[in-house]
């Protein structure tokens, strides 16, 4: 997990220093989001898992309609094999941004209820999705905490 964190920090760096001459932080910051959760999957989503496994894990978790937008889109990435580069040259940043905005207003569970409850273990999501949430939430709250403190809009 410490790993990734990491990686997350090193392409926000990269993200900063390749779009300042757009002055675009926030979209900078947006594409970061996108790249964490594509790298993720990349790195932990079983090989054989479908598009609608995927979806009808989501809906069962009742994830809200943002996390199911932003992680559909994350997967389609996934799915088309993508690379991080071409997310951080062309991701235009709407599902991230939604994202952002509804955690940013309060918005409670994004990605589902993912405490570790006794009670909720057979409405567990599998063990590495959620760990992915965990991390993108994380990534989320980094990205809010940065754009809170620039000294201009994000």
């Amino acid at each position: 997990m410490k790993e990734i964190i990491h990686t997350v920090l090193i392409v926000v760096l990269f993200g900063f220093r390749g779009y300042a001459q757009d002055n675009n932080t926030a979209l900078a910051l947006r594409r970061t989001i996108m790249v964490t959760g594509v790298e993720l999957l990349q790195r932990t989503a079983p090989t054989k898992i479908t598009k609608d496994d995927f979806q009808k894990i989501l809906i069962e978790k009742e994830v809200s309609a943002e996390g199911m937008v932003f992680l559909n889109k994350a997967f389609e990435f996934y799915i088309k094999n993508v690379s991080t580069e071409d997310i951080l040259n062309s991701y235009e940043g709407k599902e991230s941004n939604q994202l952002v905005k509804y955690v940013s207003n309060g918005g409670k569970n994004v990605f589902g209820d993912l405490s570790d409850s006794p009670a909720l273990s057979e409405k567990e999501f599998p063990k590495w999705l959620k760990d992915i949430l965990k991390v993108l939430l994380e990534v989320t709250a980094i990205v809010i905490n940065t754009c809170n403190a620039l000294p201009w809009p994000c």
